[in-house]
Order: structure tokens, then sequence, then C-alpha cells
């Protein structure tokens, strides 16, 4: 199963001093809508997160940084990590659901005295 990452929040240093100096909050999302990243600026700290479709999220504390190229590369290399992370707990969480799914499919077979057992 592959799903779409989210591999860079910041284009340029330029992009970043916009959402340092103008704004409180900056969003971004797959082309697929499925994932979206946000950076919010808490007290001294940045706050990024992202969400999945169906509520699922990570997040992370992020120190402020300045606006150079270095930085803003080391922190779209944190993105990827963070977007690398969530696929991964999405993926478990799929793989639980199958599972549980059968579960219930044996559990159905049982009652109905169609599957007995060893």
């Amino acid at each position: 199963m592959k799903y779409e990452l989210i591999d860079k929040f910041f284009d340029s240093p330029s992009e970043y001093l916009h959402f340092l100096i103008k704004l409180k909050v900056s969003k971004i999302a797959t082309s697929d809508g499925k994932c979206i990243a946000s950076l919010s600026k808490e007290n001294d700290y940045y706050k990024y997160e992202l969400v999945w479709e169906d509520g699922r999220n990570i997040g992370e504390h992020v120190k402020i940084f300045k606006a150079n190229q270095e930085n803003c590369d080391q922190f779209n290399k944190g993105c990827v990590e963070m977007a690398r992370t969530l696929c991964v707990r999405v993926v478990v969480a799929s793989i639980e659901q199958k599972s549980l799914q059968f579960d219930r499919a044996i559990e159905r077979l049982h009652d109905n005295r169609i599957f007995t057992g060893v």
C-alpha cells in the first residue's frame, strides 16, 4: 500500500520567513487531500502536526529556527520522517482492522455452528 507523503513544507527560506513574520498557522495538504500538515506558532516553539483523513495524527514541537536554506532543508527532512511514522500507524491500523474483521467472521461461523474449530 502506498501513501502520498508531505515531503516538503517550505520551498525556500523566504517562504519560511513569510510564515515567521506574517502567519500564525500554515497548512498544506497532499494532492489527494488525505493528509494535512500544519505548522503553528506556540509560545517559544512551533507545533508541527500531520492529520490523516480519518483523524489519526502525529505531532512534534519544533524549535524556532533562522531562515536559511540549511535549516529549511533540515525541517523538511523532519517532515518526511514524521510522514513515514504516520504512514506506519495508518498501515498498522488497517491491518488491525482487517484482523478484527476476520476474527468477527470466525466468531459468526462458530455461532452458526458452521465451523467448530479443533
